[in-house]
């Protein structure tokens, strides 16, 4: 029987810190949880992305757990210490530490990935799914976290020379502080 595992999912050098809690079952794929955060986070998923063990940055070392797709690897799959994510499981990974989730290689959005609790599923509850959250999710293709902060300046300044910008990205009544799980699901 599958158990559900309860991830927070945290924006890495945001401040207030932009975070999620989502549940998925430990048979799911890296995928699969790979849609699962471009969801919590309304992101469009048309960047690449990987997962690697955090230890493995402290030494500048990445050990990838996961790719897009094997097509799309520039490096030499015997030197990736990984595997192809759609046929990996991520049960057993988080007894080796935190996982970092990259998202498009430019803006390089980094967000770390802690097991917070394992439990069965609950009847009548679709899994996976979003909980919880803080802090709106910031847009994509925005020059990532300096360029939001940089952006989120400009929105709040008309005399700012990308005010205009700042607008159009974030559209008007945008809100960095707002963040309503119930919203996920409207769309």
């Amino acid at each position: 029987m599958n158990k559900v595992f309860q991830l927070k999912v945290t924006l890495l050098d945001s401040k207030p810190p932009i975070w999620r809690v989502i549940e998925v079952f430990d048979s799911d794929s890296f995928y699969k949880l790979h849609m699962v955060i471009q969801h919590a986070m309304r992101w469009d998923d048309y960047h690449l992305h990987n997962f690697a063990l955090s230890s493995s940055r402290k030494n500048g070392k990445v050990t990838l757990i996961g790719v897009k797709s094997d097509d799309e690897l520039d490096n030499d799959p015997d030197e990736l210490d990984g595997f192809v994510e759609k046929l990996s499981k991520y049960a057993d990974v988080f007894e080796k530490g935190k996982i970092v989730y990259t998202y498009d290689f430019g803006d390089n959005w980094e967000l770390k990935i802690e097991l917070q609790a394992t439990f069965p599923p609950e009847k009548g509850v679709d899994y996976p799914r979003c909980i919880q959250g803080e802090q709106a999710s910031p847009p994509e293709d925005c020059g990532g976290i300096d360029g939001y902060y940089y952006f989120l300046e400009a929105y709040k300044d008309k005399k700012h020379e990308d005010y205009a910008t700042a607008r159009d990205m974030f559209g008007k009544g945008f809100d960095p502080n707002h963040f309503d799980v119930n919203e996920l699901f409207g769309e």
